[in-house]
Formats: C-alpha cells, sequence, structure tokens
C-alpha cells in the first residue's frame, strides 16, 4: 500500500542527535559535514538521510519496500508494515512516533493477463488535470508513465512490469503489472485523510491508515476519465451527445467562459456521470475497470479484519476508534464511531427536526442550518415561492403603505402612531 515516503523529525536533543549517529544507517558515514552542514546517508536499504545537528532536525526519505525487500516491486501489506516500522526506526536510532510524515506514496498493484499499454493511453484527465506522458527511460520508445498533477498530490498510473524488467527484477513470463499511485506531495494532504493534526511514522503501520488510504485511492480512481468505449443505446440525442462530450475538460471549460450558471453545471456535471456509469454497466468488458477496484479491497482486507485501533495525536493522547466499513466516495467519509461523533450527530438531528417552515409550518429537512421557509427541492419552485411570498409581501406592502403616507408633507412623525405588528415594526418603520 504504502511506497516513497517522507519525514521530518525535529527538535531533536543531543542525546537524539548522538543515537542517530550511532545508528546502523549512519554506519558508512564519514563524519564530514558538507558545506550546510549536513550529514548525509545516500542509500541504506533504500533510506536516504540528512542531519542537521545544529538545528536538530533529521529527515528521511524511504521507499518501504526497498527497505524491506531489496527492491520495489512488491507492495507491503499490513502484516509487514507492522514489521517494519519498528525495524526501520531502530536503524535510523529515533522512535517511529518522532517522524512526521511530509509526503507519502499511497500504490496499489494490479496484475494483468494483457499488457498495460492500451490503458495508459486511453488516460485523459483526473479532475480537469491532464494526464501527461512522463519521459520514457532511454531505450524505450513509448512512454511507461503517465501522471496528473495538482496542488498538494499527483495521480500516477504507470507500467510496473516494464520497470521491473530493466530493474533486473522481471516478472515471469505472460504476467503484466499496472500500478497506480497517489501521490501525497504535502503534510496536509496525508492529514487530512485521518483528520487529525498530524500524521506520524507509526502510523502506518495501523488499520487506520490503511483504511483511509483505500477510500482514498478508491474515490480518486472513480474520478480518472478515460477515452474507453460508449455504449449509446436508448440515449435521446441530447444525452448522448452529453456522454461524448462530458469526457472532455474542454467541454467544461468552455461552459464556464460562456458564463453558464454553475448550478447548471453541477446539474449536467451529475447528469454525466450518471450516463457514464450506465454505458459502463452495458459494457462489461473492461478489464481495468473490474481488476483495479477488486486490488484496492484485497488489499485493504487485513486492515477491516481489525475492529478497533488506536491513532496517535499531538497532544500524546490516545482514542480507541471502531471501523465500521468504507464509504468510498471520499476518504473523509471513513465511518469512525466516536462517541463524541455520535452525541454531535443527535444533536443535529434533533436541531434540524425543530426547523419548521415559518409560513406552513412544515419541517424543514435540508441542509441548511438558516433555512426559514420551504426548499424548493423539497416541497418544488411553487410552494416554496407561496411560502416565502406570504412573509415578504404583508411587510413589503405595509412599508409601501407607510412611505406613502411620508410622501405627503406631515405637522408631526407619524410613525409612532401608525398600527404595525410588533413582529414588523422595526422593518416597516426603518427610515
Amino acid at each position: 500500500m504504502f511506497d516513497n515516503t517522507r519525514a521530518v523529525a525535529k527538535e531533536l536533543q543531543p542525546e537524539e542527535t548522538q543515537a542517530v549517529l550511532a545508528s546502523d544507517a549512519f554506519a558508512s558515514w564519514d563524519g564530514v559535514l558538507n558545506e550546510k552542514g549536513c550529514a548525509q546517508v545516500r542509500d541504506y536499504r533504500g533510506v536516504r538521510l540528512n542531519l542537521y545537528p545544529e538545528q536538530g532536525i533529521l529527515r528521511m526519505e524511504v521507499t518501504l519496500p526497498t527497505f524491506a525487500y531489496g527492491h520495489n516491486t512488491q507492495l507491503l501489506e499490513l502484516a509487514t508494515m507492522q514489521t517494519i516500522v519498528p525495524e526501520l526506526a531502530r536503524a535510523v536510532g529515533l522512535p517511529a512516533e518522532r517522524f512526521d510524515l511530509v509526503g507519502l506514496e499511497m500504490s496499489i498493484d494490479t496484475d494483468l493477463p494483457v499488457s498495460p499499454r492500451p490503458f495508459l493511453e486511453s488516460l485523459i484527465h483526473h479532475k480537469q488535470s491532464i494526464f501527461c506522458a512522463v519521459k520514457p527511460p532511454a531505450g524505450v520508445a513509448r512512454p511507461l508513465e503517465y501522471y496528473a498533477t495538482h496542488a498538494d498530490y499527483g495521480v500516477k498510473f504507470y507500467d510496473k512490469g516494464a520497470w521491473a524488467a530493466r530493474h533486473d527484477n522481471p516478472l515471469p513470463a505472460g504476467l503484466y503489472r499496472l500500478r497506480y499511485e497517489l501521490v501525497l506531495k504535502r503534510a496536509r494532504a496525508i492529514q487530512a485523510m485521518l483528520d487529525c493534526e498530524h500524521v506520524t511514522l507509526a502510523d502506518l503501520a495501523t488499520p487506520a491508515l490503511y483504511i483511509a488510504a483505500a477510500a482514498a485511492l478508491q474515490s480518486h480512481w472513480e474520478q480518472v476519465v478515460r477515452d474507453k468505449p460508449l455504449d449509446f443505446t436508448g440515449l435521446r440525442p441530447k444525452d448522448a451527445a452529453l456522454l461524448y462530450s462530458g469526457s472532455s475538460p474542454k467541454y467544461w471549460r468552455g461552459l464556464k467562459e460562456a458564463r453558464v450558471p454553475s448550478i447548471t453545471i453541477k446539474r449536467h456535471k451529475a447528469k454525466f456521470k450518471q450516463l457514464l456509469s450506465e454505458s459502463d454497466k452495458r459494457t462489461e468488458n473492461d478489464i481495468y475497470s473490474q481488476r483495479l477496484p477488486a486490488a484496492i479491497a484485497s488489499l485493504v482486507a487485513p486492515a477491516l479484519q481489525t475492529k478497533t485501533d488506536t491513532i496517535f495525536h499531538t497532544c500524546s493522547q490516545s482514542e480507541t476508534v471502531s471501523f465500521n466499513r468504507i464509504k468510498s466516495s471520499h476518504p473523509h467519509h471513513l465511518l469512525v464511531s466516536f462517541q463524541e461523533d455520535e452525541e454531535r450527530k443527535e444533536v443535529e438531528v434533533n436541531a434540524c427536526l425543530r426547523r419548521c417552515c415559518q409560513t406552513c409550518g412544515r419541517p424543514i429537512a435540508g441542509n441548511n442550518p438558516n433555512a426559514k421557509f420551504c426548499s424548493p427541492k423539497e416541497r418544488g419552485k411553487a410552494v416554496a415561492k407561496r411560502c416565502r411570498n406570504a412573509d415578504s409581501n404583508l411587510r413589503n406592502n405595509m412599508r409601501r403603505r407607510v412611505q406613502r403616507l411620508q410622501c405627503v408633507p406631515q405637522l408631526f412623525d407619524v410613525r409612532p402612531f401608525l398600527r404595525v405588528p410588533e413582529e414588523l415594526r422595526e422593518f416597516v418603520l426603518a427610515p
């Protein structure tokens, strides 16, 4: 699941610095600091270290499969991670809890009976970010890797079998491997997965992070758009046109440039996703769409068997968390049953039940906590308009009457003597 990892340990005490310098990872260090005052270890079982003794900072970049197996062809399972993380901490000389993660690659391998090249060449975009081909290595005619970049993360697909063969670790004959990676480039992207203040190296060996990572991989896989055969059977012409055009980012950018209302674009995107899902069901011969989600489910299955786990927070406290299942639409939708969350949800539900339309008295079940009248989505546009107008028309009509009176010259201010309901007085008699 986890591949390349970047972590940093700050505010090292002198005894911690000495422990790092005396560790196995620094056994090959020549004892000389570079011009930046940094003690470097280039490669120790896939680990690269930069120690700044004066600042008390240790930066580590490690390829976890290489540290465990000596190569990056096979990914680590949860049971192996629970062994490798303590071993890595001992090799570096610091507890795993001292390292805060600032970069993480989450990977899934899919073994295929056919070459993944047609899949790679069919990639179009991920959340409007175009998949770009990475320059192939020397001696390779066509790209092996495609990458879509965002501000805090990137999505990458590449032919792992071809890469393994180039590094003298080929796969068995007739077996092909596609690797899908979610590259988190910043600490805040990692923190968002578990919704806590920071994630440490020790958390990599917990089922909690495995489940959250699987949810993130599944969520972003569902947002990958590919150029694949479409089935237009039974579609109206306008639905067929939307299904054909919706795969192109230029179509959605054109709608924005044409100043189409955002609510209209949102509705068309939802319709496009529905049409695409129905088309995929009618064309179920796509081996890639079948095997990659299955690979995610099989890799996270051991973590789902663990019902409880402990997540470490910056306050050095632990909370017992129960993991029931994954809602694959977003990693934040990981269903975690905190007792406090249950109480908060109960309060929110009761608050929703108490919200009623101020005109007709019917309950309001929408997500807007400030709603005072019926919603068009719940009751229809005509009913919602009547409820709003029944309240606003009375106030507006009475205010217009007062304004007409004020247009006629008066000997004194007549507003204090007007009969206006108390709840409307502030609005109607406003100067």
